[in-house]
Order: structure tokens, then C-alpha cells, then sequence
């Protein structure tokens, strides 16, 4: 399995939040077209059922669309990264919304349009039925399973970026049936400024391990 990385973002820089259950992180900084990214608004939340991957942990995902009149939008596409830094040997959805999938299906290694490659794709693959429309909020559950230890905010982490792609996403998802049909992909993308600081930081804790 190929791990990257991953954070959290809401315009115009970048900022992590979390709650008492879990880590979230927003859309609707970056569109992969014309389309205003402020239209293309949704929240992912990551939590844990436990710390330990020797555990096989339940990682929750839940998706929000908060996309408001009179720029709705459905979404029918999730993406997000593994932490590379973590021991992590597989993940498997098991549940949406609480039953066996049947419309969603998990993809891996996927490349979405302008944001790079992501370690995770959700894709609704059968009717509008099945995707999250406006206002909604859809569950995923996976099991992790691996060694040593993991933590909500490894999803939300500004280290944990897509690969291969000049605009380095942490999360995305694709928006559809917007006004007049638009669809485009919605994205999260830590600032220059910071991404900067994670550099520098990195140079000074090799730099104390020299």
C-alpha cells in the first residue's frame, strides 16, 4: 500500500479543528475549474475507535455537504491519504450508513483532476439516490489494521498531501448537479506560508537528530 500525507484546511489558510469525537477538516478552498471553491463546501470528520492498530480500529469518516441555495450541489466522489508515518497494513470499508455497502465502493491510488494521486477514493457508482445532497451527512466505517500507534489528527495533518500534482490536496471530493449542471471537484490545500513552516520545521528536528 502507498501512504502520503494529509491536513486540514478552510479559506483562505490553512486550520485544523477538532471535536470531542474526532478530527475534521474543510472543503471549499480550491475548485478544479471555474467554478467558485467558496460553492463547493462540504466537512470530512476522522475518528478512531482506538489508538492502537494492533486493535484493528474503526476509522469513522463522515462526510457533510454543506453546499447552500442557491449553489447547491450533490457529492458523490470522497478522497483522502494514509499518514505515512504510521504502521498501517490495510483498510477496508465495511459499513455506510450503518448497512453493507451497496452504492459506495473504496478505490485506492486514485487520480483526481488537478489535486494529484490519493491513497483512499469513495465513489457512489449508482444512482443520484445514493449520493450526499445538500445539508446531509453520510457515514463510512473502515478497519484499519497494522502496528503501532494512530491518532485522529494523522487525517487531518498538513504533512499528509496527495502526490504528483503541482496543487497538493489533503482531501477532495466531487461536487455534481450544481446550477446549470456544473460539476467540479472541491478540494483542501494548505497554504504556501505553511506548507514553508513544515519544511523548516523538519530541516531544524533532522538537523537536532544530526
Amino acid at each position: 500500500m502507498r501512504h502520503v500525507r494529509f491536513s486540514l484546511a478552510l479559506i483562505p489558510v490553512m486550520c485544523v479543528a477538532t471535536s470531542a469525537s474526532g478530527s475534521i477538516i474543510t472543503l471549499s478552498q480550491y475548485s478544479s475549474n471555474g467554478t467558485p471553491a467558496a460553492y463547493l463546501d462540504a466537512t470530512m470528520e476522522f475518528a478512531l475507535s482506538s489508538t492502537n492498530l494492533a486493535d484493528s480500529p474503526t476509522l469513522t469518516l463522515e462526510a457533510t455537504n454543506t453546499t447552500i441555495a442557491p449553489n447547491t450541489y450533490y457529492i458523490n466522489e470522497l478522497y483522502f491519504n494514509l499518514p505515512d508515518w504510521r504502521s498501517i497494513d490495510s483498510i477496508t470499508l465495511d459499513l455506510v450508513d450503518g448497512s453493507t455497502p451497496s452504492a459506495w465502493s473504496q478505490v485506492g491510488f486514485v487520480a483526481v483532476d488537478g489535486f494529484g494521486d490519493f491513497d483512499v477514493g469513495l465513489v457512489d457508482g449508482v444512482t443520484p439516490v445514493n449520493v450526499i445532497v445538500p445539508t446531509q451527512t453520510k457515514t463510512f466505517e473502515f478497519t484499519l489494521t497494522g502496528t503501532g500507534a494512530i491518532y485522529d489528527t494523522d487525517f487531518t495533518d498538513a504533512n499528509n498531501l496527495s502526490t504528483n500534482n503541482s496543487f497538493l490536496a489533503v482531501v477532495a471530493a466531487k461536487f455534481i448537479s450544481g446550477p446549470g449542471g456544473d460539476s467540479a471537484y472541491g478540494a483542501s490545500i494548505p497554504d504556501p506560508a505553511t506548507l514553508s513552516l513544515l519544511a523548516l520545521g523538519g530541516l531544524m528536528l533532522l538537523r537536532r537528530r544530526q
